[in-house]
């Protein structure tokens, strides 16, 4: 079968697609294999040459297992990928992730304990090694420039589920924007009904539809099932620079997640504002913390605390 016009389905796709492949077994589950050539493509306006996949795939529901591997030049650059899966017990086991083009490596392994509750019974590993990501751009269909390296780990179930991230970046642009410097590690845990969060993450150089923003830094400290949270923006350097910086708290309630800021302090050209909890609202009844969102019902909520907002010319410039 020849699909004569991959732009019908991906807009960025361009040129055409041979599909050769067999299909065995019941309806319900077939053994599959199929070969997808493609001699000349355009991704992303990126020239791709002699590409091949090769697709065997067994989809029996109880004994879901898939090997794909392809290879081609991307913008000049040698493809090689592959993606292994196998059943294992009630979920998956995938041991081989890898892509490589050029000089980046993106390698991992990873299971997934049961099927029916996939996002809760995910680990595993994956590692990044993408020294010049300008030869991924034709695979992310858009524009990439810079460096980056890291890995992510995923362990244990259920609330014992832990998702280790470390980031290293240098002169990242996606589509127009930009960061200069990332440096990113932290830790996760407790799962997606009562995370826990840990870690600093430091951005500088950041370009964002045209607006320049010289350093963002945050970090994230567990107190019990609370995770509070500090984040700084500067647009400048120097101590006196026009940003904001706020503390606020993640804190699970029955109904899902609640945002409770603590303060918040802005400075833009000489002007100073500020809010922050007053002890005057710090009753037996009254909250420590003003609730902004609630996550679990996704609608605002109103101030529950009085708040203090400060606004004068800055005395130091």
């Amino acid at each position: 079968m020849t699909l004569a016009d991959l732009a019908r389905f991906a807009p960025q796709v361009v040129g055409a697609a041979q599909i050769e492949g067999t299909a065995k077994g019941p309806l319900t589950g077939p053994d599959i294999a199929a070969t997808v050539t493609a001699p000349s493509l355009q991704l992303a306006g990126k020239p791709v040459t002699d590409l091949e996949v090769d697709i065997t795939a067994t989809t029996a529901p109880d004994a879901l297992s898939a090997n794909i591997q392809a290879r081609g030049t991307v913008d000049g650059n040698r493809l090689d990928a592959e993606i292994d899966a196998e059943p294992k017990g009630p979920g998956l086991s995938i041991p081989t992730f890898s892509l490589a083009t050029g000089e980046n490596r993106i390698t991992g392994a990873f299971a997934v304990g049961d099927l029916a509750d996939a996002l809760g019974t995910v680990t595993g590993t994956l590692d990044i090694a993408a020294p010049k990501l300008s030869e991924l751009s034709a695979l992310a269909l858009t524009e990439l420039e810079g460096a980056l390296s890291g890995k992510v780990a995923l362990t244990g179930t259920g609330a014992d589920q832990q998702a280790q991230l470390s980031l290293q970046g240098q002169q990242i642009a996606v589509a127009g924007n930009r960061i200069a410097r990332l440096s990113a590690s932290g830790t996760a845990s407790g799962g997606l009904a009562a995370p826990k969060l840990s870690g600093e993450a430091t951005l500088g150089g950041i370009t964002a539809g045209g607006t320049a923003i010289e350093t963002v830094t945050a970090t994230a400290t567990s107190q019990g099932s609370r995770t509070d949270i500090k984040l700084d923006a500067r647009l400048s350097q120097g101590g006196n620079a026009d940003g904001v910086a706020l503390t606020a708290a993640l804190q699970p309630t029955d109904s899902g997640l609640e945002i409770l800021l603590s303060s918040l302090q802005g400075r833009y050209r000489g002007l100073a504002t500020g809010w922050r909890r007053t002890r005057a609202s710090r009753s037996p009844t009254a909250p420590r913390q003003s609730k902004i969102w609630d996550c679990g019902s996704a609608k605002a909520a109103s101030m529950s605390a009085a708040p203090r907002a400060i606004a004068s010319p800055s005395t130091r410039g």
